[in-house]
């Protein structure tokens, strides 16, 4: 297997592990908070919704600056994985300066949360701490936006929508790549990245209230990547299986945004500016195509496909009641 291989196989779990995160800032308490779901009051006018993607994540910035910039400001922002990462650094109130801040100290070089590989390479504490810090230490529901985080909880195979508490632990349990990251405990249970189940969790925001979702898809086409060894066919079974769960829930977006980023192959930490940059040229390109979108009336689902939060997430577990010892998938399949 080569070196090289094996960063690739890495980024998922380092887009956030940031500059500094444990070298340059004592560690401060985190909220005591643990991240969990609370159910929405009310509507939502327009969602935000962020794929999964890595470093191809760092267009999410782009986007959302591009949007603001143009007067169109969700007041939910739904995430998975990478981009459960951004939005909670986006809805947490950032300014455009210190969004550009976060961005210019992100460097894989400051991987520093190695643990014993038990069940992860790396523990996710550096993610978890930086988010937290970033948000000034403010639990979601404080959060100028509304956000939610999706995960997949281990034990029962099922989605979690984290719409309160922690941030910092809401983004590190849907970015926890199986074998890399360390899947974090909430409330007992343990939770692995939301792209094996929703990498693009359009139909989460609509079972929330949005009338309106705007969907950013940075999941990769696997056709960009081409596979030398058993690994990387294993690998590549992935990418497969979050394109075509992404795709799926396009269809349940307003208008899906897909920015044209680098060749895979080109895909750098130090081109993340490029990244960023390709995020603000797909809303350039599209802007008078999401207006439009804006203005028309709300899209009428078929009452048999519109989700509901029963079918998009986890059960909850009465006091006392055990996790079953048989997996069993909650999450109905895309239509």
């Amino acid at each position: 297997m080569s070196r090289s291989w094996i960063k690739r196989a890495m980024l998922p779990a380092a887009i956030a592990l940031l500059a500094g995160c444990t070298a340059l800032h004592p560690p401060l308490p985190s909220t005591s908070v643990d991240p969990h779901f609370v159910p929405p009051q009310q509507p939502y006018k327009l969602a935000l919704v962020l794929s999964s993607g890595t470093l191809r994540g760092f267009a999410h910035f782009g986007v959302l600056s591009e949007l603001r910039a143009n007067g169109i400001v969700p007041d939910l922002i739904v995430g998975t994985s990478a981009g459960a990462m951004v939005g909670a650094l986006i809805a947490s109130g950032l300014t455009d300066t210190e969004l550009v801040e976060v961005v210019e100290r992100m460097d894989v070089n400051y991987l520093r949360d190695w643990t014993v590989p038990r069940l992860g390479l790396l523990g996710g504490q550096s993610l978890h701490d930086f988010i937290d810090r970033r948000a000034k230490y403010h639990v979601i529901e404080e959060f100028p936006i509304a956000f939610a985080a999706v995960a997949v909880e281990a034990e029962r195979t099922c989605l979690q929508v984290f719409n309160a508490g922690d941030p910092g632990k809401a983004a590190q349990a849907s970015s926890t790549v199986p074998v890399i990251l360390t899947p974090p405990r909430i409330n007992g249970r343990r939770y692995l990245d939301g792209a094996l189940a929703s990498p693009l969790p359009v139909r989460v925001a609509r079972a929330l209230g949005a009338e309106k979702i705007i969907a950013v898809d940075v999941t990769l086409d696997p056709a960009e990547r081409h596979f030398a060894n058993i690994l990387e066919a294993y690998w590549r079974t992935t990418l497969v299986m979050h394109r075509v769960l992404a795709i799926n829930e396009r269809a349940d977006a307003d208008y899906t945004l897909v920015p044209q980023l680098p060749p895979e192959f080109m895909i750098k930490y130090d081109m993340r500016h490029q990244i960023v940059e390709s995020g603000r040229d797909a809303v350039r390109q599209n802007l008078h195509s999401i207006q439009l979108a804006m203005k028309a009336p709300a899209k009428a689902l078929p009452r048999a496909l519109h989700p509901s939060l029963a079918s998009v997430k986890c059960p909850e577990l009465q006091i006392g009641e055990q996790v079953s010892a048989t997996p069993t998938a909650h999450v109905r399949p895309a239509q």
